[in-house]
């Protein structure tokens, strides 16, 4: 009996002990200042962060059930009667059954190219590598705005804001012609900072470059100039900006 109560108080008494080492939060979460630390003179986590936000990119042209986009249109038909690339043609598309709707994984690019912009100047790399960086982050986040342009028209635009929680959410929408000069004005910004894609060696395949840069203002000209969009003076603006753009 006595080695009972012995055994017992032990445990009490390492268990009050142990109570005060309890965690606060857990310990394998992963906190900014991990990210971006100040003694990470290779930048390992800052890297990682970035690629990170790569695999948030729509994925590639049979994202919808295996089928082509071209499905969504009168050019071809599903490969299934049942593939939701159907909505678009069959009258059954919602706002709830969108199969295409990019709308988190774009505005979650958008938070964590603003997240690495406001630390990554913390991270002990050269001016030229934070410059590159830079510049790859502001492409990812000005695609992403593409690719919301292109589906809603007219969205909110962040800037440089890292919203928190207690953030107003109530943002208004910016007009069309707004959302497509940002754009187009980050790509002027940042082609100077970015690789040609002949420099680009074999482990960085698939990051932005300075083509990929010209390429995104190509397409936002070519959707921005429909007629479905802007008026005739508007096109008359692209038509000279995309005349600029092909005699650099």
């Amino acid at each position: 009996m006595k080695k009972i109560i012995f055994y017992l108080s032990a445990l009490l008494i390492i268990g009050l002990h142990s109570c005060k080492k309890w965690e606060t939060e857990p310990k394998d979460r992963v906190l900014i200042s991990d990210v971006f630390d100040p003694t990470d003179k290779e930048a390992v986590q800052a890297k990682a962060y970035l690629f990170g936000i790569y695999s948030l990119l729509p994925n590639g042209f049979n994202r919808i059930d295996g089928d082509f986009l071209d499905a969504a249109t009168d050019d071809a038909v599903p490969s299934s009667e049942r593939s939701n690339v159907s909505f678009f043609t069959n009258g059954q598309l919602t706002a709830v059954n969108y199969p295409d709707n990019n709308w988190f994984n774009s505005y979650a690019i958008v938070r964590r190219c603003n997240v690495f912009l406001k630390n990554i100047d913390i991270v002990p790399i050269s001016d030229t590598l934070i410059k590159q960086y830079k510049a790859e982050v502001r492409f990812l986040r000005a695609f992403s705005y593409f690719e919301l342009l292109k589906r809603y028209g007219g969205i909110p635009l962040l800037g440089d804001e890292v919203l928190e929680l207690d953030s107003d959410i109530n943002i208004a929408r910016s007009n069309y012609a707004d959302c497509v000069n940002y754009i187009a004005g980050e790509v002027d910004a940042i082609k100077a900072d970015l690789p040609l894609g002949s420099k680009i060696t074999t482990t960085d395949f698939g990051r932005a470059n300075l083509e990929a840069a010209l390429a995104l203002k190509c397409r936002l000209y070519l959707y921005a100039a429909s007629p479905l969009f802007n008026g005739e003076a508007y096109q008359l603006i692209l038509r000279k900006s995309t005349y600029r753009l092909y005699r650099r």
